[in-house]
């Protein structure tokens, strides 16, 4: 029987391969639903062949393009139109020149086409020539007409607008101009034989169309080309020329009632209203040859199976796609794909097309009869089959591909992230301490400039802040505003150690930002109140100086290689001064040593227990030496100096300086460690939670004078 198979039955022929997603070059030009749209019909519609073609052409029409400036002067005649937009309540737009495109910012081969030049009309009737933003009229529900064909300015002015045509535009169809009488008896008759000329045309195609082969997919897409160009020239289409496009009996009237708008004429009204029922009969035609032709290639595709004797892969593949209603050509790269999946046991082709889709029964019949596997009914039964058809390793294989693509996915989404967030930036001012205002992208670049080149994220109360930190002089800085956040958050997902630079340098946004200079380290700022600024500098120094005030007690104290570096010093072994300061690594999402009961209590307990201790005795070293001083006025130095946050490492207590990490202390005395602990139940602000705590404190007292050998010492 296999002698029996002849080329007719399966259409072989040499043609161009059908593309199967929408070309690099006519991409920009549609919106992101059609063209994802397209690209479905390019792979799975049943008229892929026809969006293949139309693609081609378009590629073709664009290339040829004027761009910009290319047809200034030209008169609306020759003026070229290339494509047509249409959008929702009327709006349309005809497009006369691309851009001409930046080489520095476009891709490869193209501009990028975010504008183009030709005549708006927003639906108002009242078209002006200006720019045109392609992705804002396709957000807001514009599309590319796939059916407009290349004219003219003039010939759009006369199809949607004659009102703007001037009388020495017409074109000169004729020397022999009719009178008006003349003329309309002339268009008159045309449109009274339309009719009957459409039908001859029609029923000439369907003797064509008993003729064709089940599987002739050539001889098919030939009768429906000539269909339509005998369509055009039954309704006086013109087809080649200046005036490609435009209907004769409109041009020859058009010609011969200068300056009058024709199609307000009441026999002109009557004579369109009468080619509508023309069209609706030639469209409906159209459909019913559509369906005829499918209809017989799925009881071709059904008798090839049931004669039992096809043993070619491609041969029973095309059968089953057929019978299954898909008008897939032999020469489709599908076939060729399928198969080859088939062969090599292709689980990402066979789950995506078989397994996880339940709508491709030509595939699954074909597959079924090819490797004898009856797949099941739900996803979950037909997805495991594939796999043990498979085998462990091509299992794996998939497995290892699909967390490559996550990867890639995750990887684009922190770039596209970034990106975004540095462009939001722009729109962010910042008031700097000298009186300037800068946008977001350049407080970011100078704070970076100046070494502030690493994001750290910190508790403060109930929510995260994040600031700009200089790990060779701790200095930080951030702006507390939702897009310097997100900016943040976006860096420390592309880089988990903060490293603005190189995080900037992964999203290709390296460029932005200066080379990096050395940045002195933070000025020691005395109190507001000049009468008090001598003494008060003095006693604050002794309390918190550039000398550790805890060497008295150094062997109650941790060694100092991963403490704040004081005023002044420089210690290369501070390079993770991010991680000391918060206590964690400034990536995680929270900290490990959070006490969960912050803000429960109330100032009672905090103020019991400074009317308990605060007057106890504690000594610190200094600059001036060893002194002895009270909890409670050593506290008051701190907060005086801004020490208003803490951290809880267990044994110890890290005090500091939000604004100015150089005051910066490791407490190690249990007295000074309750006391903060109990602060920061009230409030995650040490000197408003004493405030809170003042009305319970009466006079501490002179306490029970705890000297040198009590003390823990602090660091």
């Amino acid at each position: 029987m296999a002698d029996q198979l002849s080329s007719a039955d399966f259409g072989f022929d040499d043609h161009e391969p059908l593309l199967t997603r929408v070309p690099d070059a006519v991409r920009p030009f549609l919106g992101q639903q059609q063209a994802a749209v397209t690209d479905s019909l390019l792979r799975d519609s049943d008229e892929k062949a026809f969006f293949s073609d139309k693609m081609r052409e378009l590629e073709g029409i664009i290339a040829a393009m004027p761009e910009t400036y290319g047809t200034d002067g030209m008169p609306d005649e020759t003026r070229p139109v290339s494509l047509r937009y249409f959008g929702p309540g009327g709006q349309q737009w005809f497009i006369i020149e691309k851009d001409v495109g930046d080489p520095e910012t476009d891709g490869p081969g193209f501009p990028r086409q975010d504008q183009v030049f030709g005549l708006a009309d927003l639906g108002m009737g009242s078209p002006e020539f200006g720019y045109i933003s392609i992705p804002e009229i396709t957000r807001a529900g514009a599309e590319l007409d796939y059916h407009f064909a290349p004219t003219t300015l003039l010939e759009v002015k006369r199809q949607y607008y004659p009102e703007l045509i001037k009388s020495t535009e017409l074109p000169d169809v004729s020397h022999d101009v009719p009178s008006r009488d003349r003329a309309l008896a002339i268009y008159q008759e045309f449109y009274d034989t339309l009719p009957e000329r459409a039908e001859a045309v029609i029923q000439k195609t369907i003797e064509k169309a008993e003729k064709l082969g089940p599987a002739d997919f050539l001889g098919y897409e030939k009768m429906m080309r000539e269909y339509q160009k005998d369509i055009d020239e039954t309704f006086g289409i013109i087809r080649e020329g200046e005036y490609r496009g435009s209907s004769r009996p409109e041009v020859e009237l058009m010609q011969a009632l200068p300056g009058e708008s024709i199609y307000n004429i009441p026999e002109v009204k009557a004579r369109f209203a009468q080619s509508l029922q023309v069209q609706d009969r030639i469209g409906e035609t159209r459909r019913q040859l559509e369906t005829q032709f499918m209809d017989r290639l799925k009881e071709h595709g059904k008798a090839l199976l049931d004669a039992g004797w096809l043993q070619d892969p491609k041969g029973i593949y095309l059968a089953c796609l057929w019978k299954s209603g898909a008008a897939v050509r032999p020469d489709s790269e599908m076939v060729n794909k399928f198969l080859t999946a088939v062969k090599n046991k292709d689980l990402s082709v066979m789950v995506s097309w078989i397994g996880a889709n339940s709508q491709n029964p030509g595939s699954q019949e074909a597959f079924s009869r090819l490797t004898g596997v009856q797949l099941g009914k739900t996803q979950k039964e037909r997805v495991a089959q594939l796999a043990e058809w498979a085998g462990k390793e091509q299992v794996e294989e998939l497995k290892n591909r699909q967390e490559q693509k996550a990867k890639i996915r995750e990887e684009k989404r922190k770039v596209e992230g970034l990106a975004n967030a540095w462009e939001n930036l722009k729109d962010l001012r910042v008031n700097m301490s000298d009186g300037r205002i800068v946008n977001g992208q350049e407080y970011i670049a100078e704070k970076v400039g100046k070494g502030q080149d690493h994001v750290v994220a910190r508790r403060e109360g109930a929510v995260y802040q994040y600031y700009l930190l200089n790990r060779d002089t701790s200095d930080i800085s951030g702006v507390r505003k939702p897009t310097f956040t997100r900016y943040a958050k976006a860096v420390l997902a592309m880089d988990q150690q903060g490293d603005v630079r190189n995080a900037m340098h992964l999203a290709g946004l390296g460029d932005r930002l200066p080379e990096p200079q050395k940045a002195a380290p933070s000025v020691d700022t005395a109190p507001s109140d000049p009468g008090q600024q001598e003494a008060s500098k003095a006693d604050l120094d002794h309390l918190f100086g550039k000398e550790d005030p805890s060497q008295h007690f150094q062997q109650a104290v941790k060694q100092p290689e991963s403490r704040a570096p004081e005023a002044g010093q420089t210690q290369p072994q501070m390079t993770n001064f991010a991680k000391t300061l918060l206590g964690r690594d400034p990536s995680d999402d929270v900290p490990a040593n959070l006490d969960p009961q912050m803000g429960r209590k109330g100032p009672e307990a905090l103020g019991k227990l400074l009317k308990e201790v605060g007057g106890e005795t504690l000594m610190v070293s200094g600059k001036q030496g060893e002194r002895a001083t009270t909890i409670r006025e050593y506290l008051d130095g701190g907060i005086r100096r801004g020490m208003t946050a803490t951290q809880d490492r267990g044994d110890s207590v890290f005090w500091y300086n939000p604004d100015d990490t150089k005051y910066a202390k490791t407490i190690t005395d249990p007295r000074i460690i309750g006391v903060l602990r109990e602060a920061a139940r009230v409030h995650p602000n040490l000197g408003e939670a004493v405030r809170m705590a003042a009305p319970q404190i009466q006079n501490p007292g002179k306490g029970r004078g705890h000297g040198h050998g009590h003390g823990q010492g602090v660091e």
